[in-house]
Parts: structure tokens; C-alpha cells; sequence
């Protein structure tokens, strides 16, 4: 069962996640995604999940973000003070770029936004700056309410990906689940944005998986999974 978080100031108390014997199985597979997964983690953590293609990083992603109901075990999601969090208060304390999100037919802030009337001019721009979207917002006559098709099939790679990223970060989550969030743009952009997001000043709690080195760099653990198992966990 997944108990997750019912809650107030959650961004002034972090967040706290805890799985127990967590195991998951898509439908139709043979093969066990994954398997007795116990870990803790801890607001602020900065954690590098590694591991070969098929390994279960991204279902291990899913499964904590709350898209994905455990099959076997549990995850417990509370704040400092215990307090368990619901499933609308755990969400609204967090941000994702997971693999296969798109953009859909809207202006590019729609897009950010995502329907969270909530968010201020100032959260937008900050997260358009330390995106690196600023000047890209700026070479449109119309800006943010610039219109994109559904994918953003006239926009770069790059582009589309740093959009995603403003979305996942512009309510400025407790927690972040990211995949290959730069994988798509240049290395100095790459280096940028990674030292943005591991940056001592963002108290958010961060898990991205991720083939990059860069991120081993900066990051405070690393966990590694192979075939549904986590085979190591340590403090970097």
C-alpha cells in the first residue's frame, strides 16, 4: 500500500520517504521490475540512481513520485513531524521530468504552468532563468503566450526539454524525480543546469537517474539497481 502524504507547511517542514519491501510488476511481464526495495529519504538528499538499461530505475522513479501504486510493500510518506501526507499534498510538494512527458497544444506558459493558477510571475521567471529559457522566451514577438503544437514538433530537442524541466521546478517542489534531464542539450548548458539544481542555496530533496557523470560530482548518494535490486547505497 502506498500511505502517502495530509499535511500543512510541508515546504517549511520537508518531506520524509520511506519504503518497505517495495516490489512492483508490470502487467503481462515475467520479470519482476522491482524487488524488496528498503531505502529512506531524507529532505535535502541529492541522490544519483545508476544502473544498466532495464534495471528499474525508472519504475523505482515512478513508484516514489506516486505515479505508480506498489504492488508488494509499502512507502510512507510524513513530514518532520511525523505527520503522514496525503496523496494531493504529496504531489503539490513535488516536481517531475520523467521520461516520455511531452508538451501539449497550448501557449509555452500554459505549458509550464500546467494548470496551477497558484504560481506567481516571479516563481515563473525564476524558473525560466535558471532554465536558460529566458532569451529562448524572448526571440517570440509574443513571448510566453507564444502558441506550440502538441510535442512542440517546431521547437529543438533542447528547447522542449528545458520547458519540461521549468514545469517540473516552477511551484518550487520539496522533491524532485528527474530522468536525463539534460541529455538533449549542449554540455555547457548541461553543466549549468546541473550545478543549478545541486546547488546548496535549492533545499529541495533531488533523485535523478541519470548516465552523466556530471551529476556524481555534486551529488550527496549514489544508489545503484540491478535487475529490480538495489545492490549498493552510499553516501558520496
Amino acid at each position: 500500500t502506498a500511505c502517502i502524504p495530509n499535511t500543512s507547511d510541508v515546504k517549511e517542514n520537508g518531506i520524509t520517504i520511506e519504503t518497505e519491501s517495495l516490489g512492483f510488476n508490470y502487467p503481462g511481464s515475467d520479470k519482476r521490475s522491482l524487488n524488496n526495495i528498503n531505502l529512506k529519504i531524507s529532505q535535502g538528499e541529492k541522490i544519483l540512481v545508476t544502473g544498466s538499461n532495464g534495471a528499474g530505475k525508472s519504475t523505482l522513479l515512478r513508484l516514489l513520485s506516486g505515479l505508480l501504486e506498489p504492488e508488494t510493500g509499502a512507502m510512507y510518506v510524513t513530514d518532520n513531524y511525523m505527520n503522514r501526507l496525503d496523496e494531493d499534498s504529496y504531489r503539490a510538494q513535488s516536481g517531475s521530468l520523467l521520461q516520455g512527458e511531452t508538451l501539449f497544444d497550448g501557449t509555452i506558459r500554459d505549458n509550464i504552468l500546467f494548470g496551477n493558477k497558484s504560481i506567481d510571475n516571479e516563481d515563473l521567471k525564476w524558473a525560466l532563468d535558471n532554465v536558460g529559457l529566458t532569451p529562448f522566451v524572448k526571440t517570440f514577438p509574443n513571448g510566453l503566450e507564444t502558441h506550440i503544437r502538441p510535442g512542440g514538433n517546431e521547437l529543438s530537442a533542447s528547447d522542449i526539454q528545458k520547458i519540461l524541466l521549468a514545469r517540473s521546478i516552477v511551484n518550487r517542489p520539496n522533491i524532485l524525480f528527474l530522468e536525463e534531464p539534460t541529455d538533449k542539450m549542449d554540455e555547457a548548458t548541461s553543466q549549468q543546469i546541473i550545478d543549478f539544481l545541486l546547488a546548496g542555496e535549492n533545499k529541495w530533496t533531488l533523485v535523478v537517474a541519470s548516465k552523466n557523470p556530471v551529476w556524481r560530482e555534486k551529488s550527496s548518494r549514489s544508489i545503484t539497481i540491478s535487475d529490480g535490486k538495489i545492490i549498493n547505497d552510499i553516501m558520496l
